[in-house]
């Protein structure tokens, strides 16, 4: 058990470790919620600013209820903004550099290029 509990406790900062008794007194989903939390706390601090802004729009409610929705009528994506939202999602650049667009008359850029457009895509979508 000892070297259970200095495993668990390595993932976590050392201001929330747990001794053996507390940890025993939690549920496994307790100490899953402790894990998971300790693992987004040190994804965050290691982004930049713009990486935070992004996992922050993320955990607001309803942010990927996209994904369940059936793509069908008004409210169906284009195959192309889909697949850029995933991508913003993921973090995979959308272009390997940057590239003028002469249909949107403006540039793709390597990281966030689309956005904007992706925005107003959507935003016309939903709206209209």
């Amino acid at each position: 058990m000892a070297a259970t509990l200095s495993v668990f406790n390595a993932c976590l900062d050392p201001t929330q470790q747990l001794t053996a008794a507390a940890a025993l007194r939690l549920t496994q989903k307790d100490l899953s919620r402790r894990i998971n939390s300790a693992g987004w706390q040190a994804q965050f601090q290691a982004v930049s600013a713009v990486g935070k802004a992004m996992l922050l729009s993320e955990i607001t409610p309803g942010a990927r209820a996209f994904l369940t929705c059936a793509p069908s009528g008004r409210t169906r994506m284009e195959p192309a903004v889909f697949v850029a939202e995933i991508r913003v999602r993921l973090g995979i650049a959308e272009a390997t550099a940057d590239t003028w667009r002469p249909k949107y008359d403006t540039i793709l850029h390597i990281i966030g290029g689309e956005r904007t457009l992706r925005h107003n895509t959507l935003r016309d979508l939903i709206l209209n």
